[in-house]
């Protein structure tokens, strides 16, 4: 049901808002990326750092200099 609904999976969904408050935090916080990856919910930070750019085309370092 929840796959037919928002046309993705739940998995890739928690993914998904994982992400939008990580790019949030990186942003607008002055903590570190591991300090972002675990309040956001992920194991640790180069797994955080992968998926990040595997789903954002660029790694979190390059979004906050891109976006600053």
């Amino acid at each position: 049901i929840f796959k037919k609904t928002a046309n993705t999976t739940p998995a890739e969904y928690i993914i998904s808002v994982r992400l939008s408050n990580a790019k949030v935090l990186l942003l607008e916080s002055d903590l570190t990326i591991a300090q972002i990856a675990e309040r956001c919910g992920f194991r640790d930070q180069m797994y955080f750092s992968r998926l990040f750019k595997k789903t954002v085309g660029m790694s979190p370092l390059a979004y906050i200099r891109q976006c600053k």
